[in-house]
C-alpha cells in the first residue's frame, strides 16, 4: 500500500502541488528545510530596516536652504551640515552623531554635552596636562568628522580653589577667563562668588519690569500682571536655581528678596514669593525625581544607600 502511494504521489500529484502549494509551505518540499524558511523571515526583516536606513539617507542627502527677510526671498542653496530645524529626528540624528566624541580619560575627566555646546572638565595634575588633552582628542574628532571646531567660542577657566600653587600654562589657542556662562549661568573662577549672575538676574528683571508698568497702564487687572510676571521674571530667577541657588550667601538672598518684595508692594503680584522657599521647593522636586527613578541620568550621582543595622 505504502509502495502504491509512492506512485500515486511521484506520477499524479508532485507536479500539480507545485502549482497548488503556495511558496510560504516550506515543510514537506525538496530541497527546502527550517533554514530556508528562516532565511526568508531574516530577509524581509532586513529587508524593512533597510528601508528605514533609505529613508534616513534620503532625509539627509539633497538638502536645500533658503532665507526670507523683509519680504526678499534667496535662492535655495545646498546645505551638508547643522540639523535641519522643525524636523522629529534631526536631533536624534545629530546625538547619534557626536556620541562617539568620549573622555581620554575617563577616569578621571568629566564630559558634558547639551546639543551642540561641550564642557569638559579635568582636573589639574602635576605630571599630567589631561586638558590640552581632551582638546586635542576633540579636535582630532572634528577632524575625522570633517566638523570645524568654533575656537573662537571656546574658552578655558581655572578653577583654583584659593591653592597657592603657579596656574598651569593656558591651553594654546584658547583664551582664559575668569567667569564663563555655561547654558545660561555664569560661573566664575571662585566657584562660591555669583556676583555676576545675580547681578545680571536682577538686570534683566529689573528691565522686564517695564513691561509690567506699560500693562498696568493700559488696564490689566492684577492677576493678570501676576501671571505676566510669573512667566517673564520669576522664571529668570526659577532657572538654574538648583545649581546656583544651593551656594548662595545671605548678601545675595537679601537682593533677591527685596526685589521679589518690592514686586509685591507696588501690587504686581498676588502673593509675597521668598526666595529661600522657592528655592527649597525646586532642590525637593529635583531630588525626589532622581530618587524615584534609578534611570535619571544623574541618578549615579547619588550616594549608595546605607545598610541598616
Amino acid at each position: 500500500m505504502r509502495l502504491f502511494e509512492k506512485i500515486v504521489f511521484r506520477e499524479e500529484i508532485l507536479e500539480h502541488s507545485k502549482l497548488i502549494i503556495g511558496h510560504d509551505q516550506f515543510a514537506y518540499k525538496k530541497g527546502t528545510n527550517t533554514t530556508s524558511a528562516l532565511i526568508k523571515c531574516q530577509h524581509h526583516w532586513l529587508k524593512w530596516l533597510d528601508e528605514d536606513a533609505e529613508f534616513i539617507i534620503s532625509f539627509l542627502t539633497n538638502r536645500k536652504q533658503k532665507v526670507v527677510v523683509d519680504g526678499i526671498i534667496t535662492r535655495y542653496v545646498d546645505i551638508n551640515k547643522g540639523v535641519p530645524q522643525g524636523t522629529v529626528i534631526g536631533p536624534f540624528l545629530f546625538s547619534l552623531m557626536v556620541d562617539d566624541i568620549k573622555p581620554k580619560q575617563p577616569e578621571t575627566n568629566v564630559l558634558v554635552k547639551f546639543a551642540d555646546d561641550m564642557t569638559v572638565s579635568a582636573p589639574v595634575k602635576s605630571n599630567s596636562d589631561y586638558a590640552t588633552m581632551e582638546v586635542r582628542n576633540i579636535k582630532n574628532w572634528a577632524r575625522r568628522n570633517r566638523m570645524t571646531l568654533n575656537l573662537t567660542k571656546t574658552w578655558e577657566m581655572l578653577l583654583s580653589g584659593g591653592t597657592s600653587k603657579p596656574p598651569p600654562a593656558p591651553i594654546e589657542g584658547i583664551e582664559r577667563k575668569e567667569w564663563l556662562k555655561l547654558l545660561g549661568v555664569t560661573f566664575k573662577d571662585d566657584v562660591c562668588c555669583w556676583d555676576l549672575h545675580v547681578n545680571g538676574l536682577l538686570s534683566k528683571a529689573g528691565s522686564r519690569m517695564y513691561i509690567l508698568r506699560v500693562c498696568r497702564r493700559y488696564g490689566y487687572r492684577k492677576e493678570h500682571l501676576s501671571y505676566l510676571f510669573d512667566s517673564i521674571i520669576l522664571s529668570l530667577f526659577l532657572y538654574g536655581i538648583e545649581i546656583w541657588g544651593s551656594a548662595l550667601q545671605k548678601k545675595y538672598l537679601e537682593r533677591i528678596d527685596k526685589f521679589l518684595k518690592r514686586a509685591y508692594r507696588y501690587g504686581y503680584v498676588l502673593k509675597e514669593y521668598k526666595i529661600s522657599e522657592l528655592i527649597e521647593t525646586r532642590d525637593r522636586i529635583l531630588f525626589n525625581r532622581i530618587l524615584d527613578n534609578p534611570e535619571h541620568i544623574l541618578y549615579e550621582l547619588l550616594p549608595e544607600k546605607r545598610q541598616k543595622i
